[in-house]
């Protein structure tokens, strides 16, 4: 089926692959199987999964030639296999991230390269996807994802401070400053300041996510309590929203007929947009440390606003995130993902049909008529949860699908035909890329 196509396509959201399964898409399948056992926060998933599908489309860019590298730009054999190019890219980048996971990497990797034969352009394969993996892991060791911040919760209005049952404390509250993929300055993505407590706007989202949210609520209707089951997974079994959405993504390639190459080039570009829309969440999170409708609605007393009513029994659908609200982690992961995929497939026009799977919610599937439908949805999801405002869940689908049209504009582009003045404009494009890694380093 070509693009803007409009037919359904029915498929588990679980680890099984799509009919359409290729290497990039079963080296996918084993990073999120991998990942979903080790989801420490979310940000953590878009950066591991960018730095896997970097070293897969960069090993591949080097045999194929046909788009600019992202970080390496090393030289492949011409006699060099494209699928055992990517599994060594896979495996090696999974490997060094997740050393505990060796012996089902190994199992992983023999089975990809059981259908290649031995010879001379498997092991040059091998040999690039090693050297390209471990080039980017490199690369990405030092850029603060282990990083140890001090936090002090807040105790004024408005400031974030641990919450029921478990009162944990701030998670990742460093994650703001991990050194970006692809954006040039997370504060230029960061949106502007929530309303004030005393506003309007303040006070109809605080009253709305008390209606929608709470738990066992009667405003919230069936529909709309599926629509938060369906979309909560963290902690969950999807290797939260980064994951679902790469499971999202190996339904549209499948319904799409991506190719092999499409598909390196799609899987990079997705999680280079979900690893930066991460820290530009995480950023304006602890930037402006705004405390969870939970807290708001129990000491709305002490907001100083007219339009608000104290209610200090009230409960979420959802426990709440231990970070503060402000923006939706949700929602700049959903508005990045929309974006990149529609931007990546020359559509938004694509209807699809998914399942929950992981028996979160058995036999339940959801339609959507287009992508952007799918990341509105799923940023809704947080207001029935009781765990966002819905101006949290709107400035984080902007600011997500801004990184998403910084990276669509800036990065993995065709490498031009080499007649006039394009020879000189690629090689200056590669420069620019040669540039950034020494920058890097």
């Amino acid at each position: 089926m070509g693009k803007g196509t409009s037919a359904l396509v029915t498929a588990w959201l679980g680890l099984a692959a799509v009919v359409g399964a290729d290497m990039v898409t079963d080296w996918n399948t084993t990073a999120l199987e991998v990942m979903k056992d080790n989801v420490t926060h979310p940000p953590k998933v878009g950066r591991d999964l960018a730095i896997v599908h970097l070293s897969i489309y960069d090993a591949l860019m080097a045999v194929d030639g046909t788009h600019f590298p992202f970080y390496t730009s090393p030289s492949a054999p011409t006699n060099t296999s494209r699928e055992s190019a990517i599994a060594s890219a896979g495996y090696h980048s999974l490997k060094a991230l997740y050393p505990s996971y060796t012996g089902v990497l190994d199992n992983a990797l023999a089975d990809s390269l059981s259908s290649i034969p031995d010879g001379a352009a498997k092991q040059n394969g091998l040999d690039l996807g090693e050297t390209v993996a471990n080039a980017i892991v490199g690369w990405r060791a030092g850029d603060g994802w282990d990083a140890v911040v001090p936090y002090t919760p807040g105790t004024d209005p408005g400031e974030w401070r641990p919450t029921p049952p478990g009162y944990h404390p701030a998670l990742a509250p460093h994650w703001g400053g991990v050194t970006p993929f692809a954006i040039p300055d997370v504060s230029a993505f960061r949106p502007g300041p929530p309303p004030a407590l005393t506003t309007t706007e303040y006070a109809s989202a605080l009253n709305e996510v008390a209606l929608l949210g709470r738990d066992n609520s009667v405003t919230r209707t069936s529909d709309q309590t599926q629509i938060a089951e369906f979309w909560n997974d963290f902690p969950g079994p999807t290797a939260a929203p980064p994951g679902k959405w790469n499971l999202i993504a190996q339904v549209l390639a499948d319904l799409e007929g991506s190719t092999l190459a499409g598909n390196a080039r799609m899987f990079a570009m997705l999680n280079v947009v979900l690893g930066d829309a991460g820290i530009v969440s995480w950023d304006a999170k602890y930037t402006y440390n705004l405390w969870r409708p939970e807290t708001a609605i129990r000491l709305a007393d002490t907001d100083n606003n007219p339009g608000t009513l104290a209610d200090p029994a009230w409960a979420p659908t959802w426990p709440s995130p231990s970070f503060p609200e402000y923006t939706s982690g949700h929602s700049t992961f959903s508005g990045a993902s929309g974006e990149i995929l529609a931007l990546f497939f020359g559509t938004d026009n694509i209807a699809f049909e998914v399942g929950a799977g992981f028996d979160v919610l058995p036999g339940v599937l959801r339609s959507y008529d287009n992508i952007s439908e799918a990341a509105l949805e799923a940023g809704r999801s947080r207001i029935y949860g009781g765990i966002h405002f819905e101006f949290a869940n709107v400035a984080g689908l902007s600011s997500g699908a801004d990184v998403a049209d910084y990276v669509y504009g800036s990065y993995f582009h065709e490498v031009p035909e080499p007649t006039g003045l394009s020879v000189l404009a690629g090689l200056m494009a590669l420069l620019i890329v040669r540039r950034r890694r020494r920058r890097t380093l």
